[in-house]
């Protein structure tokens, strides 16, 4: 929700009761002033584009000595099967 105008809005919450529970209220007030003319700053996403290419590459190298690794694994049960 946002408010029309500038201004003190008074906000108000009832319900009615039912035959477990009690009526309740409740109310309270807001004070609304005027919009924030401050522009946010550019984020650079660089720094964080250049870690997760990191790691991708981290990741992908220990993929590739693991592959390494179960093939030279494989290939030496085979050998001494025979």
């Amino acid at each position: 929700w946002t408010p029309e105008s500038e201004g003190e809005y008074r906000i108000v919450a009832t319900f009615e009761g039912s035959r477990s529970y009690w009526t309740s209220y409740a109310e309270t007030t807001i004070g609304v002033g005027p919009a924030s003319t401050v522009e946010p700053n550019e984020v650079n996403l660089t720094p964080i584009e250049d870690s997760i290419s990191n790691l991708m590459t981290y990741v992908l190298v220990i993929l590739v000595i693991v592959i390494i690794a179960l093939i030279i694994a494989i290939y030496s049960l085979l050998k001494k099967q025979k």
